[in-house]
């Protein structure tokens, strides 16, 4: 059985976007992250900066936690503040 832990952490806001730190397994590898932004309205996203989880003997791509946390994120709370600081996506 592969559980899935998933991390992301608000760097900054820009507009409609907002930047992420993510963490494709924050309990295993928390020294292994990337950065992606995320369009507030639409919820497209882009890696920015690849974690390369894969190629470092992950179990989870960079693309699947970033579709994952962009998911929590559209999901989350709407409030005046803005995007949530952290989002969990554990699995």
């Amino acid at each position: 059985m592969t559980i899935w832990h998933f991390k992301g952490e608000l760097l900054h806001r820009d507009g409609v976007s907002a930047v992420y730190r993510f963490f494709p397994d924050h309990v295993m590898a928390p020294d292994v992250s990337g950065t992606f932004r995320v369009n507030l309205t639409f919820f497209q996203s882009e890696i920015v900066e690849p974690a390369n989880a894969a190629a470092r003997g992950l179990v989870s791509t960079d693309e699947y936690c970033v579709s994952a946390l962009v998911h929590k994120i559209r999901k989350a709370p709407s409030t005046s503040e803005g995007p949530p600081e952290q989002v969990f996506f554990v699995a």
